[in-house]
């Protein structure tokens, strides 16, 4: 029997890419519904998304966040894909124009954009929202089987699956590192500024040299991590590519 996995990604290919991210996640998707799984891709609705198919959006929005860190997006599918393996591939995009409707997907002629963390924060908690209209919500006893986040922009859909309550904590969670150099590095006071749980904060979880380190954190929480190759997953382990995590991922590779 197929596991219901979503994967979260900053980029996918045929949609919005920079590189090697998308790529790997568009071709990781479509291979894990060939093996019968049924994968749901949740990334951003950018101001430069293309799709050669409609885009449909859903009748109602979600709220993510709470209280005063609440926003609605809403949610525009692409055509569900059956898989000769017997798995389904649907993709979802997160519409927040004020957040995501720019040209460019981490920056433009200017430089990044300065409320990156709030836009990957917001695509990550949709996402979790997403997963639980498709496959039902865990605390109803359905759910994911698995969540599969990639890189930095997308470490934080572990962070808030872990505060979401025990019964997401539960549901397996993957990090795949495609470049490691990217942390998502933030100032303390994203805890607050992203609703974050303050123990996100501690050196064994996100805690990293006065700051929160987004992929540290994904690091510590995810029950698997992997790499784009079985070289650069010894790569990372070292002083040289590891980035200043390399101590961080030598205490977690069990995983």
């Amino acid at each position: 029997m197929g596991l219901k996995i979503v994967m979260v990604s900053a980029e996918v290919e045929t949609l919005a890419r920079t590189g090697g991210l998308g790529d790997a996640v568009a071709a990781l998707a479509v291979q894990l519904a060939h093996m019968g799984h049924d994968v749901l891709v949740v990334t951003p609705h950018y101001g430069t998304t293309r799709a050669s198919v409609p885009r449909v959006p859903w009748s109602d929005g979600l709220v993510v966040g709470e209280g005063a860190l609440a926003r609605e997006v809403r949610v525009l599918e692409l055509p569900r894909v059956e898989r000769a393996g017997g798995g389904t591939l649907r993709t979802c995009l997160v519409s927040d124009p004020g957040l995501f409707d720019r040209a460019g997907i981490y920056g433009d002629t200017h430089g990044p954009f300065g409320d990156n963390d709030l836009r990957f924060s917001t695509l990550s908690r949709a996402a979790l929202a997403i997963a639980a209209r498709v496959f039902g919500d865990p605390r109803d006893g359905a759910g994911p089987d698995v969540v599969h986040a990639h890189d930095w922009h997308a470490a934080l859909t572990i962070v808030h699956a872990k505060a979401l309550g025990p019964e997401w904590a539960r549901v397996p969670t993957v990090l795949t590192l495609h470049n490691v150099s990217y942390q998502g590095v933030l100032d303390v006071s994203a805890v607050a500024r992203l609703g974050l749980p303050e123990w996100v904060l501690s050196p064994e979880i996100g805690g990293h040299e006065g700051a929160l380190n987004l992929v540290k954190a994904a690091i510590a929480l995810a029950d698997r991590v992997t790499t784009v190759s079985p070289s650069h997953a010894r790569e990372i382990l070292t002083p040289e590519g590891g980035f200043g995590l390399d101590a961080h991922l030598r205490a977690h590779a069990s995983k």
